[in-house]
């Protein structure tokens, strides 16, 4: 397994309980820059306890002095549990007691990491913690999977496809399912994709990426109503996504379920209220489906939480107004985003676009002209200025 791409940390979740916040901030990072997606906390054995009666959990970073419950008592029972017994616990602490490593490890931790300790130094515990849980066939496969993802990487992708069904062959994953079914994708066998992530799906229902890449291929063949299903049941596993959420949202939109793609794109932007990504996102699926007036609004929404894409969002805000023939705050808006990126062409076109539709010729054959300054070969602005001059 690469130190760099850990390749099974992608879609685990991680449960790092310590009564010391700084503690958990400091581990919270390591566990980032690992590739771990969601990292939960809990500031004492209690109140994880009660975290992993209602979430899935795959590894545990615990504490051992706490008050309320400590480390020994959560470990204890975990590992008496039926439902989360096999999953890995590591025990971090400043304790070098010999007869506190000798309790964890008769008590059924698969590590023990004294404070402080590198990323480095955390990573090599949590691999070997999950390195000892498989058999040798299942460590077979994972290194087959490491050579196909080099074969992948190299574009042999014939080589990586029949390295990954090898890898199955030995020992059937999740992850491996998904990684061919990605492959067969790419190569356009949509069928034999669908059937991949499917049986990743079967395997492990918790592969969101799955399902999202399964509604993906329905939405692709035109089967609306297949992909929301696929959704819907992506939800049921994490309610408070508001990627999926707003995913969801565009599917029904597509059906002209408007009134449901509303009330699942409000829960999409309560679910994260500060993702100005999101609210671009569904901006954008209430332009494509000629909803102005939503998407002017979701629009204004991602300006208030100055997303990064700033240009973008000023210039899509603006085919909203025009599209309500709102042409003087849409004009207003292109020059917004032309204030801070003066070399972008299309702002210019869609400017002149703005101009001409308000019947401003004069100003609309300025922005063309600019905008075939910058772009001489822009084929939509020539066509437009050849219109303006023959009307």
């Amino acid at each position: 397994m690469s130190r760099e791409e850990p390749r099974d940390f992608c879609e685990m979740t991680v449960l790092v309980v310590d009564d010391m916040s700084k503690t958990r901030a400091l581990i919270r990072q390591m566990l980032a820059k690992m590739g771990f997606p969601r990292i939960l906390e809990a500031d004492g054995g209690d109140s994880a306890w009660k975290i992993l009666l209602t979430e899935r959990v795959h590894l545990i970073l615990c504490d051992i002095n706490m008050a309320r419950m400590n480390g020994f008592q959560l470990l204890k029972g975990v590992r008496r549990s039926t439902k989360i017994n096999d999953v890995p616990v590591i025990m971090v602490s400043s304790s070098h007691n010999r007869d506190d490593i000798i309790r964890c490890v008769q008590g059924g931790a698969n590590a023990y990491v004294v404070k402080p300790f590198s990323l480095e130094t955390l990573q090599g515990k949590i691999e070997e913690s999950f390195k000892a849980r498989m058999g040798p066939k299942q460590i077979e496969a994972q290194e087959i999977c490491l050579r196909a993802e080099a074969l992948r990487e190299e574009g042999d992708i014939e080589g990586a496809v029949k390295a990954y069904e090898a890898a199955l062959n030995m020992f059937p994953e999740a992850e491996t399912h998904f990684q061919l079914g990605d492959l067969y994708h790419g190569k356009g066998e949509l069928e034999l994709a669908i059937t991949h992530f499917s049986q990743a799906i079967a395997l492990d229902n918790q592969l969101l990426k799955a399902y999202e890449h399964l509604a993906d291929l329905y939405r692709e063949r035109g089967d609306y109503g297949k992909a929301t299903i696929v959704m819907k049941k992506s939800l049921q596993i994490r309610p408070d996504s508001s990627k999926a959420l707003a995913y969801l949202g565009e599917l029904l939109l597509s059906q002209n379920r408007v009134e449901e793609a509303q009330e699942t794109f409000e829960r999409a932007m309560a679910a994260d209220p500060a993702d100005a990504a999101i609210k671009t996102k569904i901006g954008d699926a209430y332009l494509e489906s000629a909803q102005f007036s939503q998407a002017e609004d979701a629009f204004l929404k991602a300006l208030a939480d100055d997303p990064q894409e700033r240009v973008y969002v000023l210039n899509r805000l603006g085919i909203a107004l025009r599209k309500q023939r709102k042409f003087g705050q849409a004009i207003e808006q292109y020059r917004k985003a032309l204030a801070i990126d003066p070399g972008d062409e299309i702002l210019y076109y869609n400017m002149a676009r703005a101009y001409w539709e308000a019947d401003e010729r004069v100003e609309a054959v300025s922005s063309l002209r600019q905008a075939l300054q910058l772009l001489p070969e822009f084929p939509e602005a020539r066509e437009l200025l050849d219109n303006i001059y023959k009307g």
